[in-house]
């Protein structure tokens, strides 16, 4: 399985903003602000983001890690804008 540093940017970025809203609910601070680009550019790798992760960490850890609550508020602000 590759590594996130080997993986294609938008795969990285999305990682980036949903580590990023995992730390904003575990200290109440502010989700980030994203640009159009960034929206654009985790849309098109939002499914395979989604299967790496999963299957990288499998179910529970992903559920309990919170993953699961990031990407559900990722996919929210990203679907929704």
């Amino acid at each position: 399985m590759k590594l996130l540093n080997q993986l294609p940017p938008g795969i990285s970025l999305t990682h980036k903003v949903t580590t990023d809203i995992i730390s904003c609910l575990k200290t109440s601070k502010a989700f980030p602000k994203l640009s159009d680009e960034e929206v654009r550019i985790i849309k098109r790798n939002f499914e395979d983001y989604m299967m790496y992760i999963w299957m990288h960490l499998g179910d529970t850890r992903f559920n309990r890690s919170g993953y699961r609550n990031a990407t559900d508020i990722l996919s929210n602000q990203i679907f929704n804008k």
